[in-house]
């Protein structure tokens, strides 16, 4: 028995002092550099579909983007939704002092809720820009058919489609 342990104690004293002088002792200067490629690929986002109201996905890996976008190259319309005339317009003003040199206005059919700021392929992160500067929560994916769809053609040009509702 003896024996036995003296052999365990003989491994488990080779394995801590090789660890020790192999560096795994604390010693954090010996951890490798990390790429900058590296951190890009693990800290982008995987690919992800997304579900539209009309049951289509819509693929919006090619949706993300790194750095924000120069508002004067991003085009957006906004779209009233609300009841209360001239919303869009108040809207458009505040974003153009904001950087946004095209900005249409126009209407989408009323409805309540929470107002929306919907993109098109590749402009999420235009997007996501103009809802922090309009202060809305909620950006998706412009859906290919139904109301929003069709409100949105009267700006076909547009990147970005704000749709403002009343909550």
């Amino acid at each position: 028995m003896r024996p036995m342990v003296l052999g365990m104690s003989c491994l488990v004293l080779g394995f801590v002092g090789g660890w020790v002088l192999k560096g795994g002792g604390g010693n954090r200067n010996n951890l490798p550099e990390l790429s900058s490629e590296y951190l890009k690929a693990v800290t982008t986002p995987p690919p992800s579909k997304t579900v539209t109201g009309d049951g289509q996905t819509t693929d919006t890996q090619t949706d993300v983007a790194l750095a924000a976008p120069d508002r004067s190259q991003v085009t957006v319309a906004i779209l009233n939704a609300t009841a209360v005339t001239g919303l869009a317009a108040t809207k458009a003003t505040q974003i153009r002092a904001l950087g946004y040199e095209t900005v249409s206005t126009g209407n989408a059919p009323t409805a309540e809720g929470v107002s929306v700021v919907y993109f098109r392929t590749s402009r999420r992160s235009s997007a996501e820009q103009a809802a922090r500067d309009l202060g809305i929560a909620q950006v998706t994916p412009l859906p290919a058919a139904g109301p929003i769809a069709s409100a949105a053609e009267q700006s076909q040009s547009a990147h970005v489609i704000v749709v403002l509702r009343s909550a």
